[in-house]
C-alpha cells in the first residue's frame, strides 16, 4: 500500500515510549489494565517503533510528538509542507488555540484535561515519564535493544 499510490502520504506520529508508557500509567482505563496485566508492555511499545524505523519513503513523514509540543509551529510547517498544503493565518491560529493556549475551555464533565486538545503548558508533559516510571521500568528500556534503537534514531534523552 505503501508504494502502491503516488499520491498517498502518511503521517507518522511518534512519542518516547517512556511517555506513551508514563500516560498509560496515569490515565484511565489503561492504568487498570497495566496493572491487571491485560495491556500490552513498554517493551512491546519499543519493539513497534522500531520495526517501523525500517519505513522510511518519500511517502512517510514521522512527526515526533516531542518536537510538536515543544517547537508547534516550527514541527505544523513541516507537516503541512510535507503535505503540500499552505500554511497560514487560519493554521497558525489553530497552533496558538492548541499549543501554550492562554486559556482553555473546560473539559465536559467526565472528560480528562489529558484528552483536551488544548494545553497552556503544551511541553509539561513531554518528559513526564521521568517522574512516573519507576526504577525498574527504566532499567528495564534501558536494556531493551528495540528502546535503544528508537532512543537513538529519535534523540530522545536518557534514562
Amino acid at each position: 500500500m505503501v508504494d502502491g499510490d503516488s499520491n498517498l502520504k502518511i503521517l507518522d506520529i511518534v512519542r518516547d515510549p517512556r511517555g506513551i508508557w508514563s500516560s498509560y500509567k496515569t490515565t484511565e482505563p489503561f492504568s487498570t489494565l497495566i496493572a491487571d496485566g491485560k495491556f500490552y508492555t513498554l517493551s512491546e511499545i519499543c519493539e513497534t517503533f522500531a520495526n517501523n524505523l525500517a519505513l522510511n519513503r518519500a511517502n512517510i513523514f514521522h512527526v515526533v510528538f516531542e518536537e510538536l509540543v515543544t517547537m508547534p509551529v516550527r514541527t505544523t510547517q513541516k507537516v503541512y509542507d510535507f503535505l503540500g498544503i499552505p500554511f497560514e493565518e487560519p493554521q497558525r491560529a489553530w497552533v496558538d488555540r492548541t499549543f501554550d493556549a492562554k486559556e482553555c475551555p473546560e473539559p465536559p464533565p467526565g472528560i480528562p484535561k489529558e484528552f483536551m486538545d488544548c494545553h497552556q503548558d503544551s511541553a509539561s508533559g513531554a518528559e513526564k515519564w521521568r517522574t512516573v516510571l519507576t526504577a525498574e521500568e527504566l532499567a528495564a528500556f534501558n536494556a531493551d535493544t528495540n528502546c535503544q534503537k528508537v532512543v537513538l534514531n529519535y534523540g530522545f534523552p536518557a534514562s
